[in-house]
């Protein structure tokens, strides 16, 4: 990724383009101020800070916002960021004042950042299930994992389908791509149906994933990704009649496309 700062205009097309980083905490957004010169400026006069996403699937350009929520509405990627020793109660309090799903973005995901005192801690599960039950993925900055909360971040900004973003690479998808998936996904492709959900869900699910069509004939890795956060997402609830539900919609808008 690449990065510079821009003035706010043509607001219509950047807002498409628009990764809104909203912190929950006064202290947070003082602390991001203060990380770069260009984030500084950006915070102080409301300017986006343009990046480039670039994988071995396509080029987009985007722009990262910083402030509250009310502001940057209707932006298709948001990155919340929360204090990690929050009480779950405080953690439930942030959603409530954001007062947005992230089943209803392109991108949800909460950024759990730790203070100077914690060091390296231990998962928080109560945690996860309170942001992934209303569709938000967490990501534990004070938790070791196999990889690098940076490297996490861009793979969540990827799996959008970015306005004026250019596909390259070899035309057509490869079969041993879905070969390479194909145990990931038999868990939700054969999961139980519980309360069935409605095609309006489907239909839903199938934009969110790629599943209709949008993405083209040659985006076949990105779907794959796409579903991968889903399934992420999805695992992190807790054994029950929603995990079940939540892998069934899964599986019909997967069932759905497959039957076109």
């Amino acid at each position: 990724m690449t990065r510079g700062v821009t003035d706010g205009g043509a607001e219509d097309d950047g807002h498409q383009r628009t990764v809104a980083w909203v912190p929950m905490d006064p202290d947070l957004h003082r602390a991001l101020a203060q990380t770069t010169p260009e984030n500084e400026e950006a915070l102080a006069h409301g300017r986006a800070v343009p990046w480039r996403i670039s994988n071995a699937y396509y080029d987009a350009d985007v722009l990262i916002r910083f402030g509250p929520y009310a502001d940057l509405q209707g932006a298709p990627a948001v990155l919340l960021l929360v204090r990690r020793d929050a009480t779950v109660q405080q953690h439930r309090q942030f959603l409530a004042h954001l007062g947005v799903s992230g089943f209803a973005l392109e991108v949800s995901l909460v950024i759990g950042v730790p203070t100077e005192e914690t060091g390296t801690a231990s998962p928080r599960p109560d945690v996860d299930e309170v942001y992934a039950l209303d569709g938000w993925e967490y990501l534990d900055l004070a938790v070791e994992g196999d990889e690098r909360p940076e490297d996490r971040i861009r793979d969540a900004l990827m799996i959008h389908t970015w306005q004026g973003m250019k596909m390259h690479g070899p035309p057509g998808f490869d079969a041993h791509v879905a070969e390479e998936n194909r145990d990931e996904f038999s868990d939700f492709v054969e999961a139980p149906p519980a309360d069935m959900p409605t095609s309006d869900e489907i239909d839903a699910m199938r934009a969110r994933t790629g599943l209709d069509n949008t993405l083209g004939m040659d985006s076949g890795p990105v779907i794959f990704d796409r579903l991968r956060v889903e399934m992420e997402r999805i695992r992190a609830l807790p054994a029950g009649p929603e995990k079940e539900r939540q892998a069934a919609l899964v599986a019909l808008a997967v069932e759905q496309a497959l039957m076109e």
